[in-house]
């Protein structure tokens, strides 16, 4: 069977895109291969929670209310659990985990798969370029961040493309309400949803907008 370790900032407790799409990614891995064990460190959940995806996934908690301690923590655990289990990869959930994946890979001849998503890769370290370009794979949620990648690291790589995901048996197609549409005055015109957070600079509506 095979064995996996992920490297994620936050799991149980986060709420944003990231966390949602390495919760889906997860979930899908548990039901596609339930003879897969995984091993996820999150450095910043600090509660340990029932687990979501039964005994093949097992999530450890590194958060403290001291960030230097469960950092520590979150690489002594990698270090460990990389030591005993041996597994066949790790997957590098933040452009912050580069250093830690090439040490392991250093030490333990243990590759590596980086899942990139946005902001935290437009501009990466000299010393980030080399790490994820030493990657097994690296897969990028979606073609505008893969650019901004590859703009950085040429043609070294090749960038698969892991798509957010969306739940089909809740999110379905529907007739526009009528009642909703008139309250706001919309009418007939077309209509933008976003369910991104509001942060200037980088979430693109002022593109929208001009547009």
């Amino acid at each position: 069977d095979s064995s996996y370790l992920f490297l994620f900032g936050a799991l149980v407790q986060g709420a944003g895109g990231m966390e949602n799409h390495n919760l889906t990614l997860l979930r899908t891995l548990a039901l596609s291969a339930p003879n897969v064990r995984a091993c996820v460190l999150a450095l910043n959940d600090r509660l340990s929670e029932p687990q979501p995806f039964g005994p093949s996934v097992t999530i450890i908690p590194c958060g403290s209310a001291h960030k230097t301690i469960a950092k520590v923590s979150f690489a002594a655990r990698a270090m460990l659990h990389c030591w005993r289990e041996k597994p066949d990869l790790i997957f590098c959930g933040h452009a912050n985990f580069l250093f830690l994946c090439s040490w392991l890979k250093r030490i333990y001849g243990i590759d590596y798969a980086t899942l990139v998503y946005g902001v935290e890769v437009w501009n990466l370290s000299a010393a980030q370029r080399r790490q994820l370009a030493q990657a097994r794979c690296i897969w990028s949620i979606s073609q505008f961040t893969a650019r901004r990648v590859n703009e950085q690291l040429g043609s070294k790589v090749t960038i698969d493309i892991l798509p957010c995901a969306v739940d089909s048996d809740r999110f379905i197609p529907l007739a526009r309400p009528q009642a909703l549409a008139q309250r706001y005055g919309i009418g007939d015109r077309k209509v933008i949803l976003s369910v991104g957070r509001l942060a200037e600079g980088y979430k693109g509506y002022d593109v929208v907008i001009r547009a």
